[in-house]
């Protein structure tokens, strides 16, 4: 991995953090897309998976 590619990654995640601490302290309203974000990412950084649902038949689905 090069250089710039590891700056962008590291911004990335500072940003993915940015999000999961403002949905955490309620600084995004529910509906919005980047709440879905919000919720994902808490999600995934606590349980190390995403949140998913059951379509109706029966199998797994990631909420989009």
């Amino acid at each position: 991995m090069g250089k710039q590619e590891q700056v962008w990654w590291i911004n990335r995640a500072a940003v993915e953090v940015s999000e999961i601490l403002a949905w955490q302290v309620g600084l995004i309203a529910p509906g919005r897309e980047q709440w879905v974000l919000g919720e994902a990412l808490d999600v995934l950084a606590r349980t190390g998976d995403v949140p998913r649902t059951l379509d109706p038949s029966g199998r797994e689905h990631i909420p989009a």
